[in-house]
């Protein structure tokens, strides 16, 4: 006989501590004399005493034990024991077959899923997410549909306790949260006994734990705002989305000066005034701070692509500023505002030797047909 349950049905949907002890029941073969009949296991189970159980293949919560929980009509450690043997077959449990998830827990590894696993995750949840049913009545039926909600949640809880920390998680743990908001504010899932608003609050939790170890994460918590949710987890998640560090989009332009680097090519006016922009979004006293002590931060910017070809160029060739500095007879100090971009202190003098010295002329000839107007505002400092 193949019963229609399997082992992750047995550990969803039975209690942490009668599984528990149930595997401890098979692990010490005190399932014994197992028999199938008439669509039910039956063994004896040796407990404080033999035990005489059966279990049906269709619903192992169907049975009876000799036991006083079993004589109550109450699933008990050897009526799960003896489910667990039905679909081992009597083989070892591996740990992970013993591991229980009933609450969420960070895996505090960073990753991304791939295509397959990102559908494989989807597929699980939306499987586990049928266990999470409304309640229409008659009353007799409410406990199965408290059970049934627990079982779904404690699959939710396995799931996402195997997940990476990473934006793409993030997303879709919060369309998780909303999809268990739905079941309960409308979709007419009865949680008085808090089971769907538990694993709503340690999803919540869970995020917030995303958002420590990967502030990118943070982004996902956008939708969740401007609105008041049933369980009330949204709180902590809309203040993190509130307080968090502004982070400078990568636009259009964005991409164009970031390939200009890569490319060697030269920063114009415009950009140069658009990285400017851009970096006082993020430091928005910085502006201030530069005018203080008469630095244009616009010609830093032009002129950085200067000091990375003269390091470049300087560290190719093996040399030390000090090296340079004896044969050139200039001061090390010159040499590294040249290289930091101290459009300030720069002495064009000394720019142009060090060109010259490294054999950048044609490049830096070609950099200053582009930026002339650095350049005279260089000469007049020196």
């Amino acid at each position: 006989m193949i019963s229609t349950y399997d082992l992750n049905k047995i550990k969803f949907a039975t209690d942490e501590a009668t599984f528990k002890r149930a595997v401890g029941l098979y692990e010490g073969s005190k399932v014994t004399e197992i028999e199938e009949l008439g669509g039910y296991y039956s063994a004896v189970v040796l407990g404080t005493e033999p035990y005489r159980v059966s279990v049906s293949g269709r619903n192992y919560k169907h049975g009876h034990c000799t036991c006083y929980l079993g004589q109550k009509d109450t699933l008990c450690k050897h009526m799960v024991a003896l489910a667990i043997h039905a679909v081992m077959d009597g083989k070892p449990l591996s740990d992970k077959d013993k591991q229980l998830s009933h609450h969420v827990e960070c895996s505090k590894l960073c990753g991304v899923l791939n295509k397959e696993e990102l559908e494989a995750v989807k597929k699980s949840i939306t499987e586990s997410m049928r266990y999470i049913k409304p309640y229409r009545g008659p009353s007799r039926t409410w406990f199965a549909n408290q059970d049934s909600l627990r079982e779904g949640c404690n699959r939710l809880s396995a799931i996402v306790s195997d997940l990476p920390v990473s934006r793409q998680v993030a997303d879709i743990l919060v369309k998780l949260l909303l999809r268990l908001e739905k079941k309960v504010s409308v979709g007419g899932v009865d949680d008085s006994n808090g089971i769907v608003g538990g694993l709503a609050g340690e999803l919540a939790a869970l995020l917030e734990e995303f958002a420590r170890i990967d502030p990118s994460c943070i982004d996902a918590f956008e939708p969740l705002c401007g609105k008041k949710y049933y369980f009330g987890w949204e709180d902590s998640l809309v203040r993190i989305f509130d307080e968090r560090e502004p982070r400078i989009s990568t636009g259009t332009k964005d991409i164009a000066i970031l390939n200009a680097f890569k490319k060697k090519k030269f920063i114009d006016a415009e950009m140069a005034g658009y990285i400017t922009n851009k970096i006082v979004e993020v430091m928005p006293n910085l502006k201030e701070v530069l005018g203080k002590y008469d630095i244009n931060p616009k010609d830093m910017i032009r002129f950085q692509m200067v000091s990375e070809m003269c390091r470049s160029e300087r560290e190719k060739k093996g040399l030390t500023f000090k090296q340079i500095s004896l044969n050139l007879k200039i001061p090390q100090y010159r040499l590294k505002d040249v290289e930091s971009s101290s459009v300030r202190n720069i002495d064009v003098d000394i720019l142009e030797d060090y060109i010259n010295y490294l054999g950048l002329r044609k490049w830096f000839s070609s950099w200053k047909k582009h930026n002339m107007d650095v350049y005279n505002r260089l000469s007049k400092k020196s």
